[in-house]
């Protein structure tokens, strides 16, 4: 689910932007959930969530340049 998630919000990203984010949205909102059942589990999921969660951010991180490009190209 993680790494489908990520590559459909990259392919996204270029052509539906809202689409992206939307995708997005459902993996750091899986992430966070992961992490509050973690903290419930005293922490057995700990290497699952650090992967959920590291993706999501390197996700997020790829997102926000092209976002920035794709913002600063609607202005110029």
């Amino acid at each position: 689910m993680v790494a489908n998630g990520s590559d459909k919000a990259r392919r996204e990203i270029s052509t539906d932007p809202h689409e992206a984010l939307k995708t997005y949205t459902k993996l750091r909102d899986l992430s966070n959930e992961l992490n509050s059942r973690n903290d419930k589990a005293w922490g057995s999921m700990v290497h699952l969530t650090e992967y959920v969660e590291g993706s999501t951010k390197q996700l997020w991180e790829e997102m926000e340049q092209i976002l920035s490009v794709y913002v600063l190209s609607q202005f110029c």
